[in-house]
Order: C-alpha cells, then sequence, then structure tokens
C-alpha cells in the first residue's frame, strides 16, 4: 500500500474513532453491500421496460417441439436428495 494511502486511512480512522483493521473492515463491508445491491438491480431504458412488462403480461404460447422435448428428458434432471 502507498504511504499516502495508510496515512489516509489512519487519519480517517482516527476521525471516526476506529482501529485501522476495523476501520478498513467497516469500509470493505460497505463496498461489498454496494457491489451486492448492484447485481441485484437492473436498469432498463423506459422503453425496454415498457416492452418487458408487455411480454410478461401477455398470454403464454404453447410450443409443441419444446413441450416434447420436456416430456423426453423429464427423467435426466432431479433435484438433489
Amino acid at each position: 500500500m502507498h504511504r499516502a494511502d495508510e496515512e489516509r486511512i489512519r487519519a480517517a480512522a482516527a476521525a471516526t474513532g476506529l482501529q485501522e483493521a476495523d476501520f478498513i473492515r467497516q469500509a470493505a463491508l460497505i463496498r461489498a453491500q454496494e457491489v451486492e445491491q448492484r447485481m441485484n438491480l437492473s436498469i432498463l431504458p423506459v422503453e425496454a421496460f415498457e416492452a418487458f412488462r408487455a411480454a410478461i403480461k401477455a398470454p403464454g404460447k404453447k410450443v409443441p417441439g419444446l413441450a416434447r422435448a420436456a416430456k423426453a428428458t423429464k427423467d435426466i434432471f432431479r433435484d438433489a436428495e
């Protein structure tokens, strides 16, 4: 770590009354939460969102080939016990 980074972290930890290790751990956890939130968030332009909404509200369509494939492979995949 660069000396300037160490000094900055040391000063920030002191300003918050935390030990450096605790300050770093808290900062890392905050950053992890930000990343997790971003991973669980989808942002679509308005037009794309409206198209998506219309698609999920539309009635489903039966696809014969897909139904046959699902029936033929129903015993291949099973939940782990």
